[in-house]
């Protein structure tokens, strides 16, 4: 995941995944969140992570038990996204 500068288009910050990002992002109240998670192999590992879109820091991130493949929707304090088997995540973060 990355962030480009308005004015000029260059990179502002630059964040690493742990699995495949097929997901788009939600953006929202300073934060970015998008959902990970294999489209072949472990269907079973995936997780929902938020960063700022400040610097692209980790602010929270939700292990789902498998992989996310809808762009997570922002409604308050709740997220709501689709897994790979078509279940719907909804989840409010802690903290």
């Amino acid at each position: 995941m990355f962030a480009l500068g308005p004015s000029d288009g260059a990179v502002t910050w630059r964040r690493e995944s742990d699995q495949p990002v097929y997901s788009a992002p939600a953006v929202g109240n300073g934060v970015v969140v998008f959902g990970s998670g294999a489209v072949f192999g472990a269907l079973h590992s995936g997780s929902i992570l938020a960063l700022s879109t400040a610097d692209g820091h980790a602010l929270w991130s939700y292990d789902t038990h498998s992989a996310v493949r809808s762009g997570p929707a922002l409604a308050g304090d709740l997220v709501v996204a689709g897994d790979h088997a078509g279940e719907l995540i909804a989840f409010r973060p802690a903290g």
